[in-house]
């Protein structure tokens, strides 16, 4: 935290300082755009999977988790790091989930659960760790206008070159079809929704507003 004066115009000289907020220490660009393509994954992770299917979709999510703990490691190697200041509740909720694969009546599908668990948390405390507050927001910024815009073009797309509902490319139904809940798009961009205009229609009709 650095301040700068500021001049009065008819006096010309500072009346007050006003804080300026500076990253004392930036971090390298590399390390940065870890943490966007991370937050991207993790905000995104439902288009992952459609996209790429469940196998290729863990694949990712692996190599994001062990570039996470490596740069992790090399960052906080050879300093002192308060780990006792970090999240408490984030370390025992992961030694409870570490612990209930004992108890629990699925064993498989409660490691599975916790290893998940255990690998988001190392991406979590890689940004924690090795990136300042005004890095950590300019990577989720970063990510967000990633995740908006490739959003607005596919929809633009498929409402002006497909002109149908697109469906998950990768999606297990027992041959039932593509359910609502995952479509990808309903081609509805550039036209309105039936749910709206039926609300709508709801609203304003006459019936509706002078029925007993």
């Amino acid at each position: 935290m650095t301040s700068t004066p500021r001049t009065d115009p008819l006096q010309g000289v500072p009346t007050h300082r006003v804080p300026v907020v500076v990253d004392p220490a930036p971090s390298p660009v590399g390390r940065i755009r870890l943490a966007g393509f991370v937050l991207f994954t993790a905000l995104g992770a439902d288009a992952w999977q459609s996209l790429l299917g469940w196998p290729a979709f863990i694949v990712l999510v692996v190599g994001l988790s062990v570039a996470s703990g490596v740069v992790l490691v090399r960052t906080t190697r050879g300093r002192a790091v308060p780990w006792i200041r970090y999240s408490k509740p984030l370390a025992a909720f992961l030694v409870l989930c570490a612990v209930s694969i004992v108890w629990s009546q699925y064993t498989g599908a409660t490691a599975l659960g916790a290893t998940a668990q255990l690998v988001t948390a190392v991406a979590g405390v890689f940004i924690a760790v090795t990136l300042s507050w005004l890095e950590i927001l300019r990577a989720l910024g970063t990510a967000l206008r990633w995740l908006l815009g490739l959003s607005i073009v596919f929809e633009l797309f498929v409402a002006v070159f497909v002109g149908h509902p697109v469906g998950a490319i990768w999606l297990i139904s027992g041959g039932q079809g593509v359910p609502p809940d995952f479509q990808w798009s309903t081609s509805s961009l550039l036209g309105a929704a039936p749910s709206r205009a039926s609300w709508a229609t709801a609203i304003c009709s006459p019936s509706s507003c002078c029925s007993p």
